[in-house]
């Protein structure tokens, strides 16, 4: 019986999870990127220079909030927010440099727990990103983290082309 319970919890759990996630979606992709809950304290990291798309992190009704826009050119401010994503854990908070080791030429992002205080380590949680649809695709994978130096001036160089690298 307490089996059976287990279940059904994590079947309720995945199925909020995903009509949040397709809540988002309807509010934000297809949109500008200059929505008032997406003007505080962003970070990003250039996805693929080719695209003129960025990954965002922006913090959403108290959560950690990932989107990838896309500019139509190197004068827009704003873009068009073409995915987004929350960890499923509010506590989690994304880290972009990572790798699959299972597919190390992929674009991936991981979340990690905010307080964890670790440099290396695997990820709680895990996205591929389609780089053809522009989409992330969660993963059952443990990321590894790696620790990039990104100080320092422009190289031209994003996610893209560091995983194509990675082969």
């Amino acid at each position: 019986m307490r089996k059976h319970l287990w279940l059904i919890a994590m079947l309720v759990m995945f199925a909020a999870t995903t009509a949040h996630s397709e809540s988002l979606r309807q509010m934000y992709v297809g949109r500008s990127g200059c929505s008032v809950e997406l003007k505080t304290h962003p970070r990003g990291i250039r996805l693929d220079q080719s695209q003129r798309t960025r990954l965002r992190a922006y913090t959403v009704k108290g959560n950690d909030t990932l989107l990838i826009v896309q500019y139509k050119n190197d004068g827009d401010q704003c873009g068009v927010v073409r995915d987004i994503i929350q960890p499923r854990v509010s506590t989690n908070t994304f880290i972009w440099d990572c790798v699959d080791p299972t597919n190390p030429s992929a674009v991936v992002v991981g979340a990690w727990p905010v307080n964890d205080g670790r440099i290396l380590g695997s990820s709680a949680e895990a996205w591929r990103i389609d780089l053809r649809k522009l989409q992330f695709i969660p993963l059952d994978t443990v990321l590894r983290f790696l620790p990039v130096n990104r100080a320092g001036a422009d190289d031209g160089s994003d996610l893209a082309r560091d995983a194509k690298k990675r082969k």
